[in-house]
């Protein structure tokens, strides 16, 4: 990974801490969303703590780590979101994820704050389903959006958004396809970094539309790049769409053209020894101060 990832190709990471952890052993488990604000650990230590995981996830190799979760704790045992979130109360959520935001950025790994606009009163998970935000834009205003626009403030580098249904801003079609929740994000956030679709193979996307079509259609509405994480030979295959479109549409040229340039200003420095602080015995505390 290391050799590959020389300034030339972003390696991502979805590496969250908790139900969603991807360092094996020696490392030690990073700790869940939820852990900080339920054992009373201020946001400096979670900085602090993140950092150190940059640094680790960086002496690897990787330059984006997918993580932190700006989505709130709405409801108890959430199918996709259990442990995953920092806090129920918008306040309290922004804060904490303004902390890892600076914690993995100034440990040298791009944070992506996910899933715009806030997945956390979805009832469902949409890598089963296509499922309904029913909000409106002034309740999300207070209360959705507030983790984002901390990660903003702290100048997240990317930010990562949700499948569903926001009816009360596109009343025509979901999150990934949608150009007003590309603007809501530029013109009301005054985001600047790169804006991702989550995994184009997941059910609330891919039931109704295949992967090459999906990543035409979120790169037509102002996302700067797709994810597709399941299998090569339908990455491949979109990929392969996503260049017939551009050979024939000189709009949508330019918009990846447009995209291809925030992409490139994304960090890219590698650290080749890892985080001398990273306690590699498993102990969970040894991320902490």
């Amino acid at each position: 990974i290391l050799r590959a990832s020389q300034g030339q190709t972003r390696i991502a990471i979805d590496e969250e801490g908790g139900p969603v952890r991807r360092l094996p052993e020696p490392f030690a488990p990073f700790p869940a969303a939820e852990y900080w604000q339920e054992n009373g650990i201020d946001a400096d230590q979670v900085e602090a703590a993140h950092q150190r995981l940059a640094g680790a996830l960086a002496g690897l190799g990787f330059a984006i780590d997918f993580a932190p979760v700006a989505d709130l704790h709405v409801i108890d045992n959430h199918p996709a979101l259990n442990g995953r979130c920092f806090a129920s109360d918008p306040g309290d959520a922004a804060r904490l994820v303004a902390a890892a935001v600076t914690g993995l950025q100034s440990g040298g790994v791009n944070a992506c704050a996910k899933h715009f606009p806030g997945h956390g009163s979805v009832l469902t998970d949409s890598h089963v389903e296509l499922d309904t935000l029913d909000v409106d834009i002034n309740l999300a205003n207070t209360r959705e959006l507030v983790p984002f626009r901390a990660a903003i403030a702290a100048d997240v580098r990317l930010i990562m958004t949700a499948h569903f249904h926001w009816p009360a801003l596109d009343p025509l079609r979901q999150t990934t396809f949608s150009p007003e929740l590309i603007q809501l994000l530029r013109s009301q956030l005054k985001f600047t970094g790169v804006i991702l679709t989550d995994d184009l193979e997941m059910a609330a996307v891919a039931q109704a539309t295949p992967p090459g079509e999906a990543a035409v259609l979120a790169l037509a509405a102002g996302y700067d790049a797709v994810l597709l994480c399941k299998s090569i030979e339908r990455a491949q295959g979109a990929a392969e769409t996503v260049i017939r479109e551009l050979e024939t549409s000189s709009a949508f040229r330019s918009m990846l053209e447009t995209a291809a340039g925030r992409i490139s200003r994304l960090q890219t420095r590698i650290q080749t020894d890892l985080a001398s602080s990273v306690d590699r015995s498993g102990d969970t505390s040894t991320w902490l101060d």
